[in-house]
């Protein structure tokens, strides 16, 4: 009989402890249905002397930062963004290395003026994006734009038109966004400094 009881309590807790059901629809949010779009890995290989930027693995109570990693493409500003614009590849999903840019960017024009690259977007793929995911894609795109020979500022439109960007204060800026507007973004391989001494 004893044994009876605790089998019963067993296997009322297991079936407390089961997922259960939504009652109804719920939204998904912004960031969650981007990972669930970016399933699918670009064909692009991780080697040559190109490099684009991607998202480190989510962390928890840590905000992800941009790692560089390698691309085999031209030297052309279009090539090396349509890589970064294709996403992660296989193995790079394997790392859990991702991007915050919304897949389907097929379109865009690009042109050099001085050390600013004008990237003009067509469409509006970041309107779905939470302020932070949009900081972290505006970030790629401005780190993988300034790997290029002489780009050191990045201005982006979408259809034609100058947006107001957020930077990585949170602030907005219709000027030509450079890395130094994300402070704190870009993964560094330099040790932390060690502990000053006691006197």
């Amino acid at each position: 009989m004893r044994r009876l009881a605790l089998a019963l309590v067993a296997s009322i807790t297991i079936a407390a402890c089961a997922i259960q059901p939504d009652a109804g629809p719920r939204d998904i949010p912004a960031d969650d249905q981007l990972a669930a779009l970016r399933n699918e890995a670009s064909d692009d290989i991780a080697e040559g002397t190109n490099r684009i930027y991607l998202l480190t693995p989510p962390e928890a109570e840590q905000r992800q930062q941009l790692r560089s990693v390698q691309r085999a493409v031209g030297d052309d500003a279009d090539d090396l963004l349509e890589s970064l614009f294709a996403g992660p590849n296989e193995d790079e999903l394997e790392q859990q290395l991702g991007t915050a840019i919304p897949p389907g960017i097929e379109s865009f024009d690009t042109r050099a003026v001085g050390r600013v690259l004008t990237i003009d977007i067509e469409g509006e793929p970041f309107v779905e994006l939470t302020a932070d995911a949009l900081s972290l894609a505006l970030a790629q795109i401005v780190a993988t734009a300034s790997e290029l020979d002489g780009v050191r500022r990045v201005r982006l439109r979408v259809d034609g038109e100058i947006q107001a960007w957020p930077t990585g204060n949170g602030e907005l800026s219709q000027n030509p966004l450079s890395v130094f507007d994300y402070p704190g973004v870009l993964e560094t391989s330099q040790p932390p400094f060690p502990a000053v001494p006691d006197a």
